[in-house]
């Protein structure tokens, strides 16, 4: 979960303009990251696969991967490379 909080944290400075009247949703955080060109489609579908192992793991549901330290850390290089790139 911190490392989740570490990649929502990233994502929310590096778009912190992103709609300043309502809160922005993570996954129209990660689309506007493709859009933007900061990962490839494929690694989307991969930040969307993390995103339902941290939902699962949150509201205590199977996980469609098992949650191994190599799914936390494929969640903490996504945070250090957003938080590292320079540029909106």
């Amino acid at each position: 979960m911190t490392a989740w909080r570490d990649l929502e944290m990233a994502l929310n400075e590096k778009f912190p303009n992103l709609d300043s009247h309502r809160p922005v949703s993570i996954m129209e955080l990660m689309r506007t990251l493709s859009e933007s060109g900061m990962v490839s489609k494929q690694e989307l579908k991969d930040l969307e696969e993390l995103r339902r192992v941290r939902n699962a793991m949150a509201h205590a549901r199977p996980s469609p991967i098992p949650l191994t330290p190599d799914v936390i850390l494929r969640i903490q290089a996504y945070a250090q490379r957003i938080s590292k790139h320079n540029g909106p």
